[in-house]
């Protein structure tokens, strides 16, 4: 593992400018969109036959009253969670995509970004990745059945957080943008810093002050992923990151002794693969990727050798985060448009954007 490398007082700076960035959004709940229709391909979409389906409009939203949705989660039940962000608020929709009630709310900055990624435990807990200038908010949130709230211990270190995974026993492990690093908690413990390596970093190419490195997160199993002869035969299991600016995936073993091991790069594609955010697995380990600046989802084979495209364009839009679903939707993969490029736009054109949840069957 190499050194841990200290932030800054300057980049620090620069995260909150991040935190509140460009534009103000009305924090009005507005009205779900109740439209429900199956969108056919046009012009713009493009879906590779047979293995995948035609995407489907599950619900759409209100852009212009902040209804920016930029992460999912399905629970057990097949109900729908998404973190409206510059609204600060977790929404749950049942499964057929009607508002049923806001889970959680946050007093954090006015902004577009703040509420990041989504992650259920096997006992019905919601973890919420939070990043704020605000240094009590800052860090990963636990959210039980009940809608209370407390902040995961030592999570508040974490300088940008973005996506959680979550173990069976509850281990944690947490991508953070801007020190190109993984942070992990074990359970009833403190989080504290499990690897932070170039492979993780940004290169700040976005262009929003701060590097968005290491973001989308998932863990997985040795008999869940095969890199050939690139991976020790001493993991117990392997942590799988997006590298948003750098446009790769990147593999980092689970030692026995629950260290991090060497990190490995399964693919890196830039010109594919800049803007990969959210990152989910099927059932045989396949990643699947929202490539938010592409508008566009892509699959990784699990040994990191093959690359395709799922669908592209019209009706994704900016789309940020994924899963799949659960019980009888286990085949289908839930996708969040977040849309927000439109208000980050010169100038802005908040009338194109597309926020929505989106299904697509998979075969998998």
């Amino acid at each position: 593992m190499t050194t841990i490398k200290k932030i800054s007082k300057k980049t620090i700076v620069k995260l909150a400018l991040l935190a509140s960035i460009v534009l103000t959004i009305s924090c009005s709940n507005g009205t779900l969109t109740d439209s429900m229709d199956s969108l056919t391909e046009g012009d713009n979409l493009k879906v590779k036959s047979g293995s995948w389906g035609t995407p489907t409009t599950v619900a759409n939203f209100d852009a212009f009253s902040g209804q920016l949705p930029e992460s999912i989660a399905i629970d057990q039940f097949g109900n729908i969670y998404i973190s409206m962000s510059p609204l600060r608020e977790i929404w749950k929709l049942n499964s057929a995509g009607s508002f049923e009630k806001v889970v959680a709310s946050f007093s954090l900055e006015t902004g577009l970004f703040g509420i990041n990624g989504l992650r259920f435990d096997p006992r019905g807990n919601l973890y919420v990745a939070i990043s704020s200038t605000l240094p009590e908010m800052n860090g990963v949130w636990k959210i039980n059945s009940d809608g209370e709230k407390e902040r995961v211990a030592g999570t508040g270190n974490i300088l940008l957080p973005n996506d959680v995974s979550v173990l069976p026993n509850g281990t944690l492990y947490i991508t953070d943008s801007a020190m190109g690093a993984v942070w992990r908690c074990k359970p009833r413990g403190e989080a504290g810093l499990w690897i932070q390596n170039v492979a993780l970093e940004g290169t700040g190419a976005i262009g929003l002050g701060v590097p968005i490195g290491a973001n989308g997160i998932v863990v997985t199993f040795a008999n869940k992923i095969a890199l050939a002869d690139n991976i020790a035969q001493n993991q117990t299991g392997g942590v799988i990151i997006a590298n948003t600016e750098k446009g790769q995936l990147v593999y980092v073993p689970i030692l026995p002794d629950e260290s991090a091991g060497e990190p490995i790069v399964m693919i890196a594609d830039p010109s594919a693969l800049f803007g990969l955010d959210g990152i989910t697995l099927d059932a045989r380990g396949n990643i699947y990727g929202a490539v938010n600046y592409a508008s566009s989802i892509v699959r990784i084979s699990r040994d990191g050798y093959n690359l395709s495209e799922v669908v592209s364009g019209a009706p994704l839009d900016f789309p940020t985060s994924l899963a799949f679903g659960t019980g009888r939707t286990n085949h289908t993969l839930f996708i969040v448009n977040f849309g927000v490029i439109h208000f980050l736009s010169e100038p802005p054109m908040p009338d194109d954007a597309n926020p929505a949840v989106i299904s697509i069957r998979i075969d998998h």
